[in-house]
């Protein structure tokens, strides 16, 4: 089976549907939103079918620890209303392009498969 990375774009439609910016391009995000990224292809089964292991960094540019946390909490509850973790969702800080701050985020990891 060819891979096409439709899934992600589906990933990135549903997070979009539950009024979250997306983009697998960081520099076109507006903060506070999810960054998606594909960490590793692998093959899924005999049949060809592929498995995308993703990221979804939820990222917030509110550099107070307690308006963050709340800020990210909020996009987790959002984002997990159409995707579900494959595996621990852990603590991040992201460095987005044109600013070497790092901004408090999570990442969240998704399997999607073609």
């Amino acid at each position: 089976m060819a891979l096409t990375f439709g899934s992600v774009d589906d990933l990135l439609a549903a997070l979009r549907g539950q009024e979250l910016a997306a983009d697998v391009d960081p520099s076109n995000l507006n903060l506070p939103g999810a960054w998606v990224t594909v960490d590793r292809i692998v093959a899924a089964n005999v049949a060809g079918e592929w498995r995308l292991e993703c990221s979804v960094y939820l990222v917030d540019a509110d550099r107070d620890h307690q308006r963050a946390m709340e800020s990210l909490a909020a996009m987790f509850n959002l984002a997990t209303a159409v995707i579900r973790p494959d595996g621990a969702v852990l603590p991040a800080n992201v460095v987005m392009p044109g600013d070497p701050t790092p901004l408090p985020a999570l990442r969240v990891p998704v399997y999607l498969y073609e």
